[in-house]
């Protein structure tokens, strides 16, 4: 498998040009290499409800990919296909949404694996998606979020549960919010 480089974060160092008492601000870029399968192992030992989808053959030797999971096929998917940042949760919700065939078409060409595996496994994975429960969903694209970004979920002040409902006398007829719509 290949690693990805992320960035993480950057902060502001003072640099000085050589001038005694001016500074300036510098970017301090941080980066550390991701394994998709070992963000995938943290989910599934966070989550071990989560469908693995993982009995798929290798076309080569025909043995069990058992590494070969959705949850790195869906990261792979999101940073290699998509070109998506790993640093945005909305970016994240954007591909649970692909799953859904409620935003972007997955080409079955392009999905990671399929030419490894002896079966194409993004139908497969789209329906496993698909099986999730919404609180499930947003669990999966919250700790993604907060493992690409090395956040604690605990610490977020987002809450990623759904927002209540106008109460009576309210009006009615305001439409939802973007969370509201997002799977």
């Amino acid at each position: 498998m290949t690693a990805l480089t992320v960035i993480v974060g950057s902060s502001l160092l003072p640099f000085d040009m050589g001038h005694v008492g001016t500074a300036q601000a510098q970017p301090r870029i941080v980066i550390r290499r991701v394994e998709p399968a070992a963000i995938a192992a943290q989910i599934y030992a966070q989550y071990p409800e989560f469908p693995t989808e993982n009995t798929y053959t290798l076309q080569s030797g025909g043995e069990v990919a058992v590494d070969d999971t959705l949850v790195s096929r869906l990261i792979r998917y999101h940073l290699y296909v998509k070109n998506r940042p790993p640093n945005f949760r909305l970016d994240w919700k954007l591909t649970i949404a692909d799953y859904l065939d409620a935003f972007d078409l997955i080409r079955a060409s392009l999905y990671p694996s399929a030419d490894v595996l002896s079966e194409n496994p993004m139908e497969g994975d789209k329906a496993a998606i698909q099986s999730m429960t919404r609180q499930q969903r947003n669990q999966l694209s919250q700790t993604l979020f907060d493992l690409f970004t090395g956040r604690d979920s605990g610490d977020e002040a987002e809450s990623t549960a759904p927002s209540s409902l106008p109460s009576e006398g309210e009006n009615e007829q305001t439409s939802p919010s973007a969370t509201d719509l997002l799977p």
